[in-house]
């Protein structure tokens, strides 16, 4: 795995992605009950989203719920908190819950720190 702050994984993302990223990467680490509390708040949303891509954003609540298994020191913790936050935060690449294609970045990112992770089992594909 490569060092976080190093971060090659994060270059390979769309550029609108980047700098959000690499403000995740500095924030403190959350316990992972509060991601996971967070990710699990982020569901109701998704399902009373009228235009929203709910199968894509229920795939990423399966794999951000996954992922919280891999934190197991603070490089890893880090990386899954990045995956989370930019999944549930309002303020990323898109609007996740106004558009079908509002969960094409977080899946971006989500796929990112999967592979960086060694998690190739858990990458989601974009129909389309």
């Amino acid at each position: 795995m490569s060092e976080t702050h190093g971060t090659p994984w994060v270059d390979e993302l769309l550029s609108d992605t980047r700098a959000v990223v690499r403000g995740l990467l500095e924030e403190p680490l959350q316990p992972l009950d509060d991601l996971k509390a967070a990710i699990e708040g982020y569901r109701s949303a998704i399902e009373t989203a009228p235009s929203a891509d709910q199968e894509l954003g229920l795939a990423l609540i399966d794999g951000a719920g996954h992922l919280l298994g891999c934190a197991r020191c603070e490089a890893t913790h880090r990386l899954v908190q990045v995956a989370v936050r930019y999944f549930v935060m309002d303020d990323d690449g898109d609007d996740d819950l106004a558009s079908a294609f509002g969960f094409d970045d977080d899946v971006e990112v989500f796929n990112a720190v999967a592979g960086e992770l060694g998690r190739d089992d858990l990458l989601i594909t974009l129909d389309g």
